[in-house]
This record gives C-alpha cells, sequence and structure tokens, in this order.
C-alpha cells in the first residue's frame, strides 16, 4: 500500500487534500474522483525521530530560520 497526497479548490484557492492509501495511482485518483480532489503526488518516506534517537523538543528548538 501506498499513501498518496492530495489537493482541491475552493473558490480559486488550492488546499491539501485528504491522504489516500492504495495500492495503485490508478485506484488513488478512483477514490480521489470520489472525495472531490485530485492526486498530486506520493509520499515516499516518513521521518521518524524516534527511529534516530532525537529528543523531540531539542529538535523543535534548534531550528535556524533564515
Amino acid at each position: 500500500m501506498k499513501v498518496y497526497i492530495t489537493e482541491f479548490s475552493h473558490k480559486d484557492k488550492n488546499y491539501e487534500g485528504p491522504t489516500i492509501v492504495a495500492h495503485s495511482f490508478d485506484e488513488a485518483e478512483a477514490k480521489a474522483q470520489a472525495y472531490g480532489c485530485i492526486v498530486v503526488g506520493m509520499l515516499d518516506m516518513i521521518i521518524d525521530p524516534e527511529d534516530f534517537n532525537v529528543d523531540i523538543v531539542k529538535m523543535q528548538w534548534n531550528r535556524v530560520l533564515h
């Protein structure tokens, strides 16, 4: 199973739609059509800070903004 990212338009603005779990792109497109949105991509990787033994609090406060 793969996770697909969708979007929808409302009043000429695009918004993130629901994520869809499907076996194929065609199946994801069929589900998206039923929801009234379009598939814009597939989620390849999810990074969980716990996998890297990173303290989540430190990760949130040690960001550098430019």
